[in-house]
């Protein structure tokens, strides 16, 4: 299921691309990092298990839990910039009421 998710977000972020305009490199490579090493698995669906350090399934955890973290950071700095975006119309009047 978590590869799913995963393969769901890279779609999500290839479908809200505008023509000419590149997916963030940081995901990219993040991205191909997790399909290089979910591949070398045999597309193993353990690898958020306990058990997987010091496994193939190590590699996968590793890059699964890097793009959970890119994604959290991005979303981050996207509730900041509207938080910011808002004050900012609040200052010069076009805020809400």
């Amino acid at each position: 299921m978590e590869s799913i998710n995963i393969l769901n977000v890279h779609a999500g972020k290839k479908a809200d691309q505008r023509p000419g305009e590149l997916i963030d490199p940081r995901f990219s490579n993040l991205f191909s990092n997790f399909i290089h090493a979910w591949t070398q698995s045999n597309f193993s669906s353990d690898y958020l298990g306990q058990d997987v350090m010091g496994s193939e399934e190590a590699a996968v955890n590793k890059a699964y839990w890097e793009i959970q973290k890119f994604l959290q950071s991005e979303l981050e700095r996207k509730r900041e910039a509207r938080k910011k975006e808002e004050a900012r119309k609040i200052a010069a009047g076009e805020g809400r009421a």
